[in-house]
């Protein structure tokens, strides 16, 4: 499913699940997913997303934002927030290895990696600030933790 709507429209060569042993091997999907991609078929999905080629954005944003779907800001396995009046849906995985936020108004996305779990809530932020900073032009403010004291 992944390969036939997402991974193959978008040209994905990169991105997998580690659990599949090869591209045409379903793979048992946990509640996270697990599947692992590079910058360069990141960058390929936002280009995807922005030429309608795996959804138009409208519909996948009508889909997250239907009040049927949502609990809390998760809809569909997306986080959906609204921060400094820019909506982004995005997903911080593996733990929050990477945190990836997409403006389907703005047609933006950005997507932050770490090195390991414990960088999770520093992931999550400088995906905000970076996307706040793409689509604004301004500089963002630094999470209070990154903040010298």
């Amino acid at each position: 499913m992944v390969g036939d709507y997402v991974a193959g429209p978008a040209g994905l060569t990169e991105t997998a699940h580690p659990g599949a042993r090869n591209a045409d091997q379903a793979a048992f999907l946990l509640s996270a997913g697990g599947y692992q991609t590079t910058a360069d078929d990141m960058g390929k999905l936002f280009v995807a997303l922005n030429k309608h080629a795996v959804i138009d954005p409208t519909v996948w944003q009508s889909m997250l934002t239907d009040e049927r779907y949502r609990v809390d800001h998760y809809s569909l396995g997306s986080v959906i927030e609204t921060e400094n009046d820019i909506l982004t849906v995005g997903h911080s995985g593996g733990g929050a290895r990477a945190n990836i936020r997409y403006a389907p108004d703005e047609r933006v996305g950005v997507m932050v990696c770490t090195d390991d779990r414990s960088n999770n809530s520093l992931a999550i932020h400088l995906a905000r600030m970076l996307i706040y900073e793409a689509i604004s032009g301004e500089v963002a403010p630094l999470p209070s933790q990154a903040r010298s004291k």
